[in-house]
């Protein structure tokens, strides 16, 4: 999938977006888009945060999106 991100199996993608694999595409859309508002970036903008917690963010989200993308392909 995205190894670079840590995704080498689908089974990582369903742990990285916290749901199961009976999920309907839906309630998955809906998972993805709570995840990323709550753990993007920008969501940051104008605080006090280091570059690392703005650098752990931006891979997190990229983690996200990598698993939804894979998932939402499979469907």
């Amino acid at each position: 999938l995205a190894p670079h991100l840590g995704l080498s199996t689908g089974a990582d993608a369903y742990r990285i977006l916290g749901i199961s694999r009976r999920i309907t595409p839906e309630a998955l859309r809906a998972r993805y888009i709570e995840l990323l508002r709550a753990s993007h970036p920008d969501q940051l903008a104008g605080q006090n945060v280091s570059d690392a917690t703005r650098a752990l963010l931006h891979d997190s989200t990229r983690a996200l999106v990598a698993a939804y993308e894979s998932l939402a392909k499979q469907r």
